[in-house]
């Protein structure tokens, strides 16, 4: 249809269907226009770092963080999306490097997937409690999640924890290319971590 997507076999990781269901999830939270800071934990070819800045105008300081760094380079040589003053990539395994940044942001947005299926790591409880403690009181979250590779009592137990760090949640079952997205926002009234 004239344009480029980051596809496997089996799932979309960046532009075509992930971006339409990024893209609605950023206007039901709503996105703030005045977020500052923003986390992405699994970046891929950056089509939610693109929606951010074309559709948002943000001009928010991104960190996008992605396992392998080929998907920053797939960023740059295809889709145009450059590390500048105001966008920063860093090649790590999200879940460890989150344990040892100090910074905190006012949205985080959660999209780990090995082809279709969430890290375990992702869905454990200290995984939760850096995330929590990386976002803003008032922050908003955005957690993507596919029903068919996460068990209905893993997310169950997902939103468990995040509600039990004072994360307010929606949730979007069933939304887009069948994911559950999580939305999210931190109770104002927990004091900074």
């Amino acid at each position: 249809m004239g344009k480029k997507i980051l596809d496997t076999g089996r799932t979309n990781y960046s532009f075509g269907g992930l971006q339409k269901v990024l893209k609605r999830a950023l206007e039901l939270l709503p996105f703030h226009p005045n977020t500052q800071k923003i986390l992405i934990l699994g970046f891929g070819g950056g089509s939610v770092l693109e929606t951010l800045r074309s559709q948002h105008k943000s001009k928010a300081h991104i960190t996008g963080v992605d396992i392998d760094g080929v998907m920053f380079t797939i960023a740059r040589k295809e889709f145009e999306i450059v590390e500048k003053e105001d966008t920063r990539f860093v090649i790590a395994d999200a879940t460890e490097w989150i344990k040892n940044q100090p910074n905190q942001f006012d949205l985080i947005i959660i999209d780990l997937f090995i082809i279709d299926t969430l890290p375990t790591a992702a869905t454990q409880v200290s995984f939760i409690e850096k995330v929590s403690e990386a976002l803003l009181p008032g922050g908003q979250l955005i957690f993507n999640t596919i029903p068919e590779t996460l068990s209905e009592e893993s997310f169950e137990l997902l939103i468990h924890y995040l509600e039990k760090k004072g994360i307010e949640l929606q949730k979007m079952k069933k939304w887009g290319y069948s994911n559950n997205i999580l939305l999210g926002r931190k109770n104002v009234n927990l004091p900074v971590q």
